[in-house]
């Protein structure tokens, strides 16, 4: 019940936000905008799409070196966990409650022959490492355009980076503690807070070699300066270039972000035009271009992700009936 309850908010945040991205614009106006979209600027936006789940399934593959597997068992390639990491956004796009990651890490234990709560733990320090690397951009986009982010926002997130960096760092050197069985207070912790721990220590056991800790980092800077590029260029194939260059594009990302995060229906529609779209309007962009410049970014990105993810789903012998067997079977 509880679970049906949240779905039904969640349509109904969609709704509304839907409403507040639409409410000032006409269907006229937004089709006249849209319309100003040069349509060679698409393949090098599926292009750079391509190489955020490329950039993505490189770092998976460092933070699966410390997976515990059978001497015979060959190290996973960076192609099976491509399309385990298009799977995953794939699903969460169409399916309630993010459960696209849960699938991903049922399906790594699957594919990889990995323990499935190692494969969780190594997804849950993606995320970590996500947040840190966003909030690290945004801060530092942010200090260039203070009329557009209050100074309080750009100091919260900047204490949430070092927060973040501080916990993975703690989290590392907790992994060998407790492999070590010198760490028995953790079992004194809340049962909630326990597990999250232990999971976070776990996930980030690759992460106890410097190098590693270095690339992965790097990469997960990287992955969002390349997704930063998605709206540099459609801001070029909108002829939007003279209110967004590559550092407000920065800035753009960071609020879809946070519209994603939002409690919504899959897909995040709805948050994501209306988060985008105000932010562009303070940047005086007319209000049609900028819902506009927000759908076709969006719709865009899900549609190559959502594909993608049910393409290689079914490419390694999946469906969603065999998927909900699985979980079956698990519950039991």
């Amino acid at each position: 019940m509880k679970k049906w309850v949240s779905a039904a908010l969640g349509f109904g945040v969609t709704a509304f936000f839907l409403w507040l991205a639409l409410r000032k614009v006409s269907i006229a106006e937004l089709q006249q905008a849209a319309s100003e979209m040069d349509v060679r600027y698409l393949i090098p936006l599926v292009m750079v799409a391509f190489s955020d789940l490329f950039v993505r399934a490189v770092r998976w593959r460092l933070l699966l070196d410390g997976a515990p597997r059978s001497p015979e068992a060959p190290p996973p390639s960076v192609w099976m966990l491509f399309q385990l990491e298009a799977i995953g956004l794939g699903l969460n796009n169409v399916l309630l409650f993010r459960l696209g990651e849960f699938i991903r890490g049922y399906l790594a234990s699957v594919e990889l022959s990995i323990p499935g709560v190692y494969a969780m733990a190594t997804i849950f320090v993606e995320r970590a490492l996500d947040m840190i690397a966003l909030l690290t951009l945004f801060v530092t986009a942010a200090s260039f355009y203070p009329e557009t982010v209050d100074p309080r926002v750009r100091t919260g997130a900047l204490v949430a980076v070092i927060g973040l960096s501080v916990g993975l760092v703690v989290v590392t050197l907790l992994d060998r503690e407790l492999e070590a069985g010198r760490a028995a207070w953790v079992g004194k912790l809340p049962e909630r807070f326990r597990d999250l721990v232990q999971k976070a220590a776990l996930g980030s056991r690759a992460l106890r070699s410097p190098l590693v800790m270095l690339a992965t980092a790097a990469l997960s800077l990287s992955l969002w300066l390349v997704d930063s590029a998605i709206y540099f260029l459609a801001a070029k194939g909108m002829g939007l270039s003279e209110y967004i260059g590559y550092g407000r594009s920065v800035v753009i990302l960071s609020t879809a972000a946070a519209a994603s995060a939002v409690p919504a229906a899959p897909g995040a529609f709805g948050t994501y035009e209306q988060f985008v779209k105000a932010l562009l309007v303070t940047w005086h962009v007319p209000e049609a271009a900028a819902l506009a410049y927000a759908g076709i970014v969006h719709l865009l990105f899900y549609l190559v992700s959502t594909l993608l993810g049910l393409v290689f789903l079914y490419k390694l012998g999946h469906t969603f009936g065999s998927l909900s067997k699985a979980a079956q079977e698990n519950l039991r």
